[in-house]
């Protein structure tokens, strides 16, 4: 545990600190908060706002300013005047009322001021990332200061088991009508609570430090089993001592449905493609592995969590040869998948059994000719990632139209019957464009070569033209429906998608390929006659209700010339549906599998690292299983197959994947996991409609973000609900297509954990031409390196030649870099437009087992679900035997800004707080991120590529782990003056045991800057008191300080310099308490 001290001490009258020793250590914008005072109810924050810079730039519209303070969040209401705003996250009742109130703002003005906009990030026509100038003409036209209040409180967020909400300070405000700006040169704040009550209801150690770091107020109620003893063993260095007992958890309410409590330990899986009625053999089902002697009687079906009607057939009690067993079954057509599963059980309970309904031709009842029937005929070509809604709504289409564009469609209307009044004709589209005039879409529609519609529509909405249409426009079999573009709208472009086409017609009941499904509508006695069947053997079923299926039995069945026809009666009151076929249309169902639970749901199970892939790839994963169990983590591989039966009854759904996450993370043995390793391809067009055949392995999840459609694998691990994105596991992923490709994978992470190859203190920094600013986020990454370190640079700006760059690139990995970070602009496949970089240049990598870890501070670098092919960060890991250990890539787009303050978290956890697990090293940085205030999207779509329970290849003295406490908490601790205070330290040495080093106790009081002296007691002194010279690490006591404070705020820390000579000139480990002394603590 390597913990930043100057995170929060800097907001606690640590700035000195930071001038003297290291400004690698100190982002902007944290040291700009402190907190005044604080209890269970209420605190009180003050931001002091730096000094800033104004930029004027000329937009497409006349000239603008932009405010430049470095390393501070801003506004990102696309259109809206962008400025900076900063951030902190707050520990928050669970419950209750959260207020904010600014006690105290002092302002200064600048007139004329046009602040810029915020742009809107996109892509362009070819697949880059781009911005475009948009202004909200509202907010530009308005005379109220934006934003209106200087401080606002977020929605409340759960990071394992700690509610937290986010805090807004925007210490500009513009008025858009009198171009003042207002600027708070001081911002005092107030935060009160309405329910006391603040704590963490899980405790356990795998995000305690993350907590520590992003919260500024983070409370953790002390637990006995929690505490970590140290103690001298035969007066050799100080060891550890693991906690004993288990760790205490508070159990959330599960939100998963029960799904495995309703199957049992074995059952017959079968899929259905298509609607009809199926039968499984006696011989079918025991080929699939079916126990003999079953009781016929207690077969069950079940569909959804449902059961279903079934007619089993069976000469006696025992299910024998040539017995059978027949059901109705529904198909499903959504985004995911095509193919329903049904489940067959058996040994516990008599099952539903289908009834029967007389179909006697009486002579009484009323002929019906025709029925109301719809047919939807909808076909998926191509996808509009970008759309307004997706991807809940539909955003796959049949064909994007440019006007002028005519297209025709051909399409079937079985039987129409052409002497009825009028049927009714729909063609959805989706409005693209949106530029002016309005309306700016006019689409006329064909059926047959005869208008039937013409209308014009606007802007980027879902439109439905609803039209009738005679039925003797109708053909028996293929029509053709035309829809023209004509272009005629004077808008500079008119650009739709088309979706679907429905026609609600009368049609004839004939049979089309032996069966037919129709609804009929009435009240009494109705007689029915269907056509145009090929055999004698006809079946009718009364499908009204899909689990309560009824045959209609003593039909009548007739010659009708070359064919067969049906005549049946029914009682009618409303509406029933029928579903009629002949012998040979009995299906079977496809892929009988004998299924047997692997308890999943089971609360025995426990795991910190889980690998979720495919059946025929977890023999490839036994290697590394082994490896983690070696290192003393609970291990469990799943299959993702059993997670769509357990948890979605077979179903292919991402939200499998979750439910399955949200019961582990819920029920299983505590601690909760902690790892999640998802290995396999992803690929967003679930279906493969475009035929890349690139498989879903693991699927991804798709959200919207300012990209449009994103995968992300964050919303596997947020469990807290729909709107939660911050996540309480950390998760990677591995790219790979078969088992032989998971194997090389596999071999590669423990090739590179178990390899004696030294860390090499080399990292590459790679940043792209564009702005300037790519390279000075570099450079200011520098400020977190050891002077020993050796950095490699390839600045594009540099090299007259974009092929002289790959090529140092390629040299530079080669040669063993602990870090490769790129900063500029990307897109799926590549560094900078220039190619600097792309997936063509990994197979020229031959850095072997020099592993790299890639940081790709650009935009989809790590778009993982595209149909036909990997994007760069899945290159770099899926490279056999060279390349990257792992790589932290975003899906979507970013703001510049964004990345530098992400980038500067993932250095300084790395290189400052020796965090090399990846998994939390950039878990920890996105969190961090989001605390300064960075958007949402960025949090959903940087993702980790590689096992998050690998560690990094950096230097051993980054296990150094000094810890100091305050009354045997981390903080913050609250009293009341004069109480009792006793400050512990402990250390860690990790392997660096016996090292040299100098080290300090220090404190910052309202009094001033205190040392701790071994001889003298505290010393005032803004210069470093040196408290001794130790090998790591003999320390005589662990208890080092009782005191009495008065009313204040304290921040105690304990420091450490690998250089013993006595001068505090580096800060190699560190830790920090915060004492907060006030009248005002409840008791």
């Amino acid at each position: 545990m390597i913990k930043t001290i100057l995170r929060y001490t800097t907001v606690l009258w640590l700035p000195v600190i930071v001038v003297m020793w290291s400004s690698g250590l100190a982002r902007a914008g944290q040291q700009d908060v402190r907190i005044l005072s604080m209890n269970d109810r209420e605190m009180t924050l003050e931001l002091t706002l730096p000094q800033f810079e104004m930029e004027t730039l000329q937009g497409p519209d006349g000239r603008y300013q932009k405010i430049l303070l470095r390393g501070w969040a801003k506004t990102s209401g696309v259109g809206y005047p962008e400025l900076p705003v900063n951030a902190v996250l707050l520990q928050v009742p669970e419950e209750g009322a959260i207020n904010v109130q600014v006690l105290e703002g002092v302002y200064e003005t600048m007139q004329d001021c046009q602040i810029y906009p915020v742009p809107r990030l996109g892509l362009s026509e070819k697949g880059e990332p781009i911005t475009e100038f948009v202004k909200d003409a509202d907010v530009y036209s308005s005379s109220i200061f934006y934003p209106e209040e200087p401080a606002a409180i977020g929605s409340r967020s759960v990071l394992r088991g700690t509610s937290v909400a986010r805090l807004k300070i925007y210490p500009f405000q513009w008025n858009a009508m009198t171009k003042e700006l207002r600027y708070y040169k001081k911002i005092r704040i107030m935060i009160r609570f309405e329910n006391s009550s603040i704590q963490s209801s899980i405790i356990d150690t795998a995000f305690e430090k993350l907590k520590k770091w992003a919260i500024i107020n983070y409370k953790k109620e002390p637990q006995e089993a929690n505490r970590q003893s140290f103690h001298h063993k035969d007066g050799g260095p100080l060891a550890i001592v693991p906690p004993q007992g288990r760790r205490t958890f508070v159990n959330r309410q599960s939100s998963i449905v029960n799904i495995q409590s309703l199957i049992p330990p074995q059952a017959m899986r079968m899929e259905v493609r298509e609607e009809g009625i199926y039968r499984l053999t006696y011989e079918d089902l025991i080929g699939a592995g079916l126990p003999t002697g079953i009781d016929a009687r207690t077969f069950q079906l079940f569909n959804l969590g449902n059961e279903a009607a079934i007619k089993v057939v069976s000469a006696g009690s025992y299910f024998s040869p040539g017995d059978y067993v027949e059901f109705h079954a529904q198909a499903v057509d959504n985004q995911y998948t095509g193919a329903n599963v049904y489940w067959l059980y058996w040994g516990k309970e008599s099952g539903k059994r289908m009834g029967e309904v007389d179909g006697t031709v009486t002579g009484s009842g009323i002929r019906l000719d025709s029925f109301a029937d719809t047919i939807h005929v909808e076909e998926n070509h191509t996808l509009w990632e970008g759309m307004p809604g997706a991807p809940e709504e539909d955003y796959w289409f049949w064909e994007k139209l440019t006007a002028p564009k005519s297209s025709d469609y051909a399409f079937d209307i079985p039987s129409p019957d052409t002497t009825t009044a009028e049927a009714t004709v729909k063609v959805c589209f989706r409005g693209r464009s949106t530029a002016t005039p309005h309306p700016n879409h006019h689409t006329l529609i064909y059926l047959n070569d005869t208008s039937i519609g013409d209308a014009f529509w606007d802007g980027d909405i879902a439109y439905v033209q609803e039209m009738t249409a005679s039925p003797g426009l109708f053909v028996d079999g293929s029509n053709t429906l035309t829809i023209d573009c004509p272009g005629d709208t004077d808008a500079v472009v008119d650009i739709v998608y088309f979706n679907w086409i429905e026609v609600k017609y009368a049609r004839y009941f004939e049979a089309m390929d032996d069966q037919l499904k129709f609804t009929i509508t009435g009240d009494g006695s109705l007689e029915i006659e269907v056509q145009g069947l090929s055999g004698h053997g006809i079946r009718l079923f009364d499908i009204t209700d899909p689990n309560e299926v009824k045959e209609v039995v003593n039909i009548s069945i007739e010659p009708d010339g070359p064919s067969y026809k049906a005549i049946f009666e029914d009682q009618i009151a409303g509406a029933k549906t029928y579903y009629l076929l002949t012998d040979s249309r009995i299906r079977q169902p496809e892929n009988p599998t004998l299924w047997q639970s692997a308890n999943l749901e089971s609360p025995a199970n426990g795991a910190d690292w889980i690998v979720i892939t495919a059946r025929d790839f977890m023999a490839s994963v036994e290697p590394l299983r082994l490896l983690r169990e070696d290192q003393g983590l609970r291990v469990k591989v799943v299959s993702i197959e059993n997670l769509y039966n357990e948890f979605n009854y077979g179903l292919i759904d991402p939200k499998a994947v979750k439910g399955f996450l949200q019961c582990a993370y819920e029920n299983w043995e505590r601690p909760a996991p902690v790892y999640v390793f998802l290995i396999g391809d992803a690929n967003m067009d679930y279906r493969d409609y475009f035929g890349s055949g690139k498989l879903n392995v693991v699927p991804p999840h798709l959200c919207h973000t300012s990209l449009g459609v994103t995968p992300t694998d964050n919303w596997y691990v947020c469990m807290d609900g729909p709107d939660d994105v911050l996540p309480d596991m950390f998760i990677g992923r591995m790219p790979a297509s078969s088992a032989e490709m998971v194997a090389a994978g596999i071999n590669k992470i423990t090739g590179f954990e178990n390899s004696t190859w030294p860390a090499l203190e080399k990292v590459l920094l790679t940043a792209d031409n564009n702005e300037m600013a790519f390279e000075e986020l570099n450079e200011d990454l520098v400020t977190y390196l050891l002077p020993e370190f050796d950095v490699n640079r390839v600045y594009l700006r540099l090299y007259p030649n974009v092929e002289d760059a790959t090529q140092d690139i390629i040299s530079s990995i080669d040669q063993g870099m602990i870090v490769t970070n790129y900063v500029g602009h990307g897109s799926v496949t590549n560094w900078t437009g220039e190619y600097m970089f792309n997936s063509g240049d990994v197979p020229a990598l031959t850095n072997s087992d020099r592993l790299t870890f890639v940081i790709a501070m650009t935009c989809l670098n790590g778009y993982f679900s595209q149909p036909f092919h990997y994007c760069l960060a899945e290159e770099f890991v899926a490279a056999e035997g060279k390349g990257a250990i792992g790589a932290f890539a975003s899906s979507g787009l970013g703001y510049v800004w964004e990345q530098e303050i992400l980038d500067p978290e993932l250095f300084s956890r790395l290189f400052d707080q020796g965090n090399s697990i990846m998994g939390s090293l950039t878990t920890e940085a996105k969190i961090a991120a989001y605390a300064q205030g960075v958007t949402e999207d960025i949090v959903k779509t940087f993702t980790l590529f590689g096992d998050p329970a690998t560690r990094l290849k950096v230097n051993d003295h980054n296990d150094v782990s000094p810890e100091i406490k305050a009354n045997e908490q981390n903080g913050p601790l609250l009293v009341v003056p004069d109480q009792f205070v006793e400050i512990t330290i402990s250390l860690f040495p990790g392997n660096m045991s016996g090292v040299v080093c100098d080290w300090w106790i220090g404190a910052s009081t309202p009094f001033g800057t205190y040392w701790f002296d071994l001889f003298r007691g505290w010393i005032v002194s803004n210069v470093p008191v040196s408290t001794g010279v130790i090998g790591l690490f003999e320390l005589p006591e662990t208890s080092l300080l009782d005191m009495n404070l008065p009313q204040g705020i304290y921040t105690f820390y304990f420091l450490l310099d690998n250089e013993p000579n006595g001068v505090l000139d580096d800060i190699s480990w560190y830790d920090y308490v915060n004492v907060i002394c006030s009248n005002e603590v409840p008791e």
